[in-house]
């Protein structure tokens, strides 16, 4: 009784540290903010991935993925893990795990159907 009490309350525990923001089953991130997500975007992302997301920067750099694309076909906490971990020639992100969340969520509100 006393172990089944115990891990009750870890659980609780351990879901309240985990913040305002959830994951549902299709992997989508709520409570990103997309404004502070479009400031980090721009001095982060934009220079790879262009101001409109298509992957045809300034920087000059080539093969940045198409935003516009990817907003539709990964899950947000996909599109987080990429944006802190990279992934194919797009490096880690330096970032928190909140500040990826707002670039998902400016992502998906700019570039997304």
């Amino acid at each position: 009784m006393i172990r089944s009490l115990t891990l009750s309350l870890t659980c609780a525990l351990l879901l309240a540290a985990c913040g305002d923001k959830e994951t549902d089953d299709s992997g989508s991130v709520s409570g990103g903010d997309a404004a502070n997500g479009e400031t980090l975007y721009a001095a982060k992302c934009q220079s790879c991935h262009g101001v409109n997301g298509t992957g045809e920067a300034e920087s000059g750099v080539s093969g940045a993925a198409d935003l516009s694309v990817e907003a539709d076909a990964l899950s947000d906490s996909a599109m987080v893990d990429v944006i802190l971990n990279g992934q194919g020639g797009m490096p880690a992100i330096n970032v928190s795990q909140a500040e990826a969340e707002d670039i998902t969520a400016y992502v998906n509100q700019a570039f997304g159907s």
